[in-house]
């Protein structure tokens, strides 16, 4: 199963950087009940996207390059996670 996460990018104000947060979270949940191992992204330039474009033309790759697996696609979430909560932080608000 695969997700597909993209928007605007990161909020400026403080409370939207909070309802962010629970954006992710909630997305999290969803993509857990669906056992997401496929991870996509509406900037490229962040996941490698041309690369492996490029690996699955070749006709070489040993497994399909968009299809990373549970555990990397639950890191990859946690790391989006990690990212809005230090946002937050700096900005100074709380993060729930």
């Amino acid at each position: 199963m695969a997700a597909f996460w993209g928007g605007n990018g990161f909020p400026r104000n403080p409370a939207d950087r909070t309802t962010f947060l629970k954006s992710v979270d909630q997305f999290a949940a969803l993509t857990a009940d669906a056992k997401v191992d496929v991870q996509l992204s509406s900037h490229g330039d962040t996941d490698d996207l041309v690369a492996r474009i490029q690996t699955l033309r070749s006709g070489k790759a040993k497994s399909h390059p968009f299809l990373v697996g549970r555990e990397k696609y639950l890191r990859y979430e946690e790391i989006y996670r990690l990212c809005s909560q230090a946002r937050i932080a700096e900005s100074g608000a709380k993060t729930q």
